[in-house]
């Protein structure tokens, strides 16, 4: 994903259209909303069954935002 980051980055530099750099951004949004969520799922999921099941909410989540990157509109 950041190979594709630095790919919009640069057609961004290239091109100068703040769609691209716009694009750019949300995608490195999104990157860092998974990697807040799977160091929350961790500790989560350590805890016991409350916790458990908020683990697997956050895992819903996390598993809507790469579907989002992996296939976006």
């Amino acid at each position: 994903m950041n190979a594709l980051i630095e790919h919009l980055r640069a057609m961004y530099v290239a091109n100068g259209t703040n769609y691209v750099q716009a694009a750019a951004d949300k995608l490195e949004a999104q990157a860092e909303r998974i990697k807040e969520l799977e160091a929350e799922i961790i500790t989560r999921a350590r805890y016991g069954d409350e916790q458990t099941d908020f683990a697997i909410k956050l895992a819903g989540e996390r598993d809507a935002l790469r579907a989002r990157i992996a296939a976006p509109a």
